[in-house]
């Protein structure tokens, strides 16, 4: 089923009907309020939670493990800054879930803070709830944090999520397969500091496999050894989104998982701004997105492309790159008028390490015919015999020998000068 870029008027009509209801703490006549810690341990201790439908908790609460909520409860709200501390939340469920996706359900006005201090359980703050509003999620872990998993309508809600020496690849993401993320911060961090540089990488995720993202913000920081920082990755339709990612590394430990994306293999994008930045290595604004209209960023690191394989852009722009251009754009179907410098093109060899050459320029081939450069390639170089001497009285022969000796010096001056880094990209 085929839909718009983004139904704007429709989402704008669902923030005003969900911020209402949040305004309203969404509580009601037949809503159970809860005050004390002894009635929410009442509460949650109940298998139908005291048979209500609609909650409200006003206060702050604590509780060790998770809370699974009865799919009969549709309404759960928070007054008085109601806040929800869970600690020793348990792996693969959710420190405050439905079993399954609850349609109908609907969460406000509550803070959660989710932690686990075990060096084995990954933690997901709220999990299967159709529709969240104004709530704020931390979400810790010394393997895998996850803040919101499997929501959608998560509207004006802000979410933290922080993991420490883990190599998992979505080791600290704030929105997981969710749907509709409006007016939405997140930040995730995953600090790897304490490790020591090995195999494998985690990530620090804002946005992971969402559909729909609309007037967001992210930030996403990679401490260390083996980690990596993303904004968005595997993301459908966004608009008007702020992404700002940073990597750091371990002093001496340069060139092991530096890289910082932006974006990386989203689509259908428009109105989006990123600032990648990355201490000793890679930063990317875009990677291999498909459709982008106004999109635009800022990367700073060693190496690195604002746009890098993206497949059709319309009005995309950069607002700066720092030591950047030994990458290849490599983008397609890439609009002439309104953004020409994002073409393909081959990189500046002047500004690339020796020891990268072998992976931009091949040998020629070695079997013992004559070569030159060609279309980016090695073609073999047909009916010209070489001469290395004019000694000939044949004035054909001269010809021949004098053509042979000027390929001969180009094709000599191309390799040294590469080597080199000094060949001004003619070839």
């Amino acid at each position: 089923m085929s839909k718009k870029l983004l139904d704007l008027e429709g989402l704008e009509k669902l923030v005003d009907k969900l911020k209402d209801y949040a305004d309203s703490a969404g509580g009601g006549d037949e809503s159970v309020i809860i005050r004390t810690q002894a009635e929410f341990n009442t509460l949650i201790n109940s298998p139908s939670w005291l048979d209500a439908t609609s909650i409200v908790f006003a206060g702050e609460f604590t509780h060790s493990g998770s809370i699974q909520i009865p799919q009969t409860v549709k309404k759960i709200s928070g007054t008085n800054a109601a806040k929800i501390t869970i600690t020793n939340a348990h792996s693969g469920l959710g420190a405050f879930y439905y079993s399954s996706f609850n349609s109908g359900s609907i969460l406000s006005n509550i803070i959660f803070e989710c932690s686990s201090e075990s060096s084995s359980t990954s933690v997901t703050g709220l999990k299967n709830f159709e529709t969240v509003v104004s709530c704020k999620v931390y979400a810790s872990s010394r393997t895998l944090a996850h803040a919101f998993s499997g929501c959608t309508n998560i509207v004006y809600c802000y979410g933290e999520a922080q993991a420490f020496n883990s190599r998992l690849v979505s080791a600290a993401a704030v929105f997981v397969s969710c749907e509709r993320v409006v007016g939405s911060e997140g930040v995730a961090t995953l600090n790897n500091i304490e490790l020591s540089s090995t195999t494998g990488e985690g990530r620090a995720i804002v946005f992971l496999s969402c559909d729909t993202i609309s007037d967001c913000k992210g930030q996403s920081l990679a401490l260390g050894s083996d980690s990596a920082a993303f904004g968005a990755r595997h993301c459908d339709y966004v608009s008007n989104v702020e992404i700002d990612v940073s990597k750091t590394n371990n002093p001496g430990e340069l060139e092991n998982n530096t890289v910082s994306y932006g974006f990386r293999d989203c689509k259908n994008m428009s109105n989006t701004v990123v600032n990648a930045q990355s201490e000793y290595g890679a930063a990317m604004c875009y990677w291999e997105c498909i459709n982008l209209t106004n999109c635009n960023g800022v990367a700073s690191g060693s190496m690195g492309a604002v746009f890098y394989g993206c497949n059709g852009m319309t009005n995309c722009t950069k607002s700066g790159e720092s030591a950047l251009d030994v990458w290849w754009n490599n983008n397609e179907n890439v609009d002439p008028d309104t953004c020409p410098e994002f073409r393909e093109k081959f990189p500046d060899l002047a500004n690339v390490k020796g020891s990268e050459i072998k992976n931009l320029v091949t040998e020629a081939p070695d079997d013992g015919k004559q070569y030159a450069r060609q279309n980016k390639g090695w073609a073999e170089v047909v009916g010209v015999e070489v001469i290395d001497s004019l000694n000939s009285t044949s004035t054909t022969a001269a010809l021949s020998a004098n053509q042979g000796r000027v390929l001969n010096n180009k094709i000599d001056a191309a390799i040294q000068a590469a080597i080199q880094n000094t060949w001004n990209g003619e070839y």
